[in-house]
């Protein structure tokens, strides 16, 4: 395999990554005059714009929360939609503590009914540093425009359809715990849709849900027309200091669903939360999640929604493959037999089995690397960010900076993430040498089964990819594998490069280890095209172009 070819690789992975970015099927705003029926983006801004007013925080209690209470009773009057206030003293107790807080929460009947209720819920309150555009009035003119278009298309025959909007939610949950803590509203509560955000770009994420959500994605993936889902993100959320107001509901075993966009985390709980800055094309596709999966839920039998667990994730928010977690080992452990079976048929590979520990030792180098490069490709921004330290000890200060969160945001991340590229194909080109087909799928079906076992919502980035490869190399074990292992090539680095991607929302590139452990995966699928190859001119040359881009970070960091 000439240089050429070689690099049209890296080239491949640079555009799976720029199409999961820019090109995957984002929905386009729609504007003021869109059909009656249909979520508008327009229209959300507007009512947005009306619900804040001057734009002032409003932290619970206050007199800007009060206001803007007031403008919500005024869009659901001109909504035609009955709604109470409702205060009263919230107290709870964690870890040893008992809080207490006066809010008020507005209720919101849509449909009366006496059955289980689909509840849509977001917060009223903001926190004491920004306006909250976003976080979280956003939801609030989601929920107010998802309820406009139900109504145009007509709910006879839906079930009970109620709004919650919160109060004191910054503050601890407060209103969220108070509505929860009356085992009325717990027991006319069949499903709650939460909307929420961390940022104000990004794509609309279904990041959380009950425990038995096997028929729940089920539903969402036959009625959201661009899903942006994984089993993984709860596994992550699970993890992070962090709660919203469906914790309460699931708490109390209430099924429910957590919307929430998460890009441009910058801006978040800050002044800089204004509406100017919410990007139309993010408050669409929450609008459209919203509306679509709402929808459903009100003609849907709530009861048959919790069962079974699942395991999935989107294909550049395309497609939403998806399976019963209780298949994900033993598929996973199939995977990984035919794999075996596929080396053990093949005959070149059996010609070298005399390296076959380098081979397994392949994988294990390019996450070495790849994690090296990640800090060290980091140290420019890091050492930026130390400039007003005490630098008697750089060296120091930078490797506490570069391993933590708190390290400087790239005032351009282009040169950043072109670093962490080039530094992670580095990697790849050193690390390709050794590698073997089966040694690099064995890794894949392994770290499936692994998961399977320890991890189920981090499962389908390995099973999904080894389920593709499995059969291709089993069916090419007497020759013709080059195409077999393209083919596999894509499905690995289309979920992971996709993950790739994303994962730049959680926390921005001062989680560089986030991005290269990513990438490690992604290239590990491609590893075996290039197996066996001796590319060091190519590998020296990423490098250093690497460390290029890397000082131009280091220059342009805040």
């Amino acid at each position: 395999m000439g240089t050429a070819r070689i690099w049209s690789l890296g080239l491949l992975a640079a555009a799976i990554w720029c199409l999961s970015v820019y090109g995957s099927g984002a929905p386009a705003p729609l504007p003021l005059g869109a059909p009656p029926t249909a979520f508008s983006a327009a229209r959300a801004d507007a009512t947005l714009a009306r619900l804040l007013g001057p734009e002032r925080p409003r932290p619970a209690g206050s007199p800007e929360a009060a206001a803007f209470r007031a403008r919500l009773q005024d869009e659901l009057t001109k909504l035609g939609v009955p709604h109470q206030a409702i205060t009263q003293e919230s107290c709870y107790e964690r870890q040893g503590q008992r809080r207490c807080l006066t809010v008020t929460n507005i209720r919101a009947v849509v449909v009366p009914g006496e059955a289980p209720e689909v509840l849509l819920m977001a917060h009223t309150d903001s926190v004491v540093r920004g306006p909250g555009a976003a976080d979280d009035a956003s939801g609030v003119a989601v929920i107010l425009e998802t309820i406009r278009a139900l109504k145009a298309r007509g709910l006879e025959g839906a079930r009970p359809l109620a709004a919650l909007f919160t109060d004191g939610e910054e503050r601890g949950l407060f209103g969220a715990f108070a509505y929860a803590a009356d085992p009325a509203n717990i027991a006319r509560t069949g499903m709650v849709v939460n909307v929420e955000a961390r940022g104000n770009q990004g794509p609309s994420l279904l990041f959380q849900t009950h425990a038995g959500d096997a028929k729940l994605i089920d539903l969402y993936a036959g009625v959201a027309a661009h899903p942006a889902a994984s089993s993984l993100y709860a596994e992550i959320y699970r993890v992070l200091p962090n709660n919203t107001d469906l914790t309460p509901f699931l708490e109390a075993g209430v099924a429910g669903v957590n919307f929430a966009f998460i890009g441009n985390l910058r801006q978040y709980h800050s002044a800089d939360d204004r509406r100017a800055n919410i990007s139309p094309v993010t408050l669409q596709h929450h609008g459209d999640n919203v509306l679509a999966l709402t929808g459903a839920l009100v003609h849907a039998d709530l009861a048959t929604l919790q069962g079974g667990k699942a395991i999935y994730v989107d294909v550049l928010r395309r497609w939403l493959p998806r399976l019963p977690a209780s298949l994900a080992l033993p598929f996973s452990v199939a995977a990984f037999l035919a794999i075996v079976l596929a080396g053990w048929s093949s005959v070149r590979e059996r010609r070298g089995a005399h390296r076959p520990f380098l081979a397994a030792l392949a994988p294990i180098t390019l996450l070495l690397l790849c994690v090296a490069a990640g800090f060290v490709l980091y140290a420019p921004m890091a050492l930026a960010g130390t400039r007003t330290l005490n630098v008697a000890s750089p060296l120091l200060q930078t490797l506490l900076v570069a391993a933590g969160p708190g390290g400087p945001w790239p005032g351009n991340p282009v040169w950043l993430r072109l670093a962490l590229g080039f530094g992670v194909w580095a990697a790849a080109l050193w690390s390709a040498r050794w590698a073997g087909p089966i040694a690099c799928w064995l890794w894949f079906a392994g770290l499936a089964v692994a998961c399977a076992i320890w991890l189920p919502g981090l499962c389908p980035y390995f099973l999904f990819p080894s389920l593709v490869a499995a059969p291709l190399l089993l069916l090419t074990s007497r020759g013709g594998r080059g195409l077999a292992l393209f083919v596999a090539a894509l499905a690995g680095m289309v979920i992971w490069i996709g993950f790739l991607a994303g994962a730049e929302d959680i926390q921005g590139l001062r989680l560089h280890p986030l991005f290269t452990l990513s990438a490690t995966f992604g290239l590990l699928a491609l590893l075996p095209l290039m197996a066996g190859r001796r590319l060091g001119g190519s590998a020296s040359l990423s490098a250093l172009l690497a460390l290029v881009f890397a000082v131009i970070a280091g220059f342009n960091a805040v």
